[in-house]
């Protein structure tokens, strides 16, 4: 399967060619087409799977089988490359916002109901899909046509996520490589 950027023309924001990593992408995995009785093509929900690995690396247990897993049903799934540190908050939640205009833009091509696209999550991955859920825009006049779209998911599937930044409820790990050395970090741990 190829991979989808999800900004085009260098224009990923945030991005930063020195740290190493690609802009950011998503794998798809399209279901096999289904059809109305009378020949018309059905669109099916979606989701998008954000896997864990404490912004350190992404699980890939919690990726490519969880979208084999909803493709094997009827169900299409996209495998959110997002990024890791060095990288820190907002580039990580830019990602998310984005994976979901994306497939919203592209709903008719994969034969996707764009008001059925949900986040799916493990560990700070579900963090990743809980930030998607609640810190969304209704699309905005700035940049391309996709960023017209609505970034709001329209269910959120939550597994084993990290749901605090504060201590001692969170996960030290995830909740430093998003935000380690942000300014304002105090006030963010609450907010996200």
């Amino acid at each position: 399967m190829e991979n989808v950027k999800l900004w085009q023309d260098g224009k990923t924001p945030y991005f930063d060619p020195s740290l190493g990593q690609p802009e950011t992408d998503m794998t798809p995995y399209i279901a096999e087409p289904s059809f109305d009785t009378d020949g018309k093509r059905r669109r099916t929900g979606c989701v998008i799977v954000c896997p864990g690995g404490g912004y350190h690396m992404r699980a890939y247990h919690e990726g490519e089988p969880v979208a084999e897993f909803f493709r094997s049903r009827g169900i299409s799934a996209f495998v959110l490359n997002y990024r890791l540190s060095p990288y820190r908050y907002p580039a990580m939640r830019a990602d998310i916002n984005r994976s979901v205009k994306w497939v919203r833009y592209h709903a008719e091509e994969y034969s996707i109901d764009p008001s059925k696209i949900a986040v799916l999550g493990f560990s700070a991955g579900g963090h990743m899909a809980c930030m998607g859920a609640t810190h969304y825009d209704s699309g905005s006049d700035d940049g391309d046509e996709i960023d017209r779209l609505s970034s709001r998911p329209d269910a959120a599937i939550l597994c084993y996520p990290v749901v605090s930044l504060l201590l001692p409820h969170t996960h030290c790990g995830t909740r430093d490589n998003l935000l380690d050395g942000v300014q304002n970090r105090e006030s963010l741990e609450t907010e996200l």
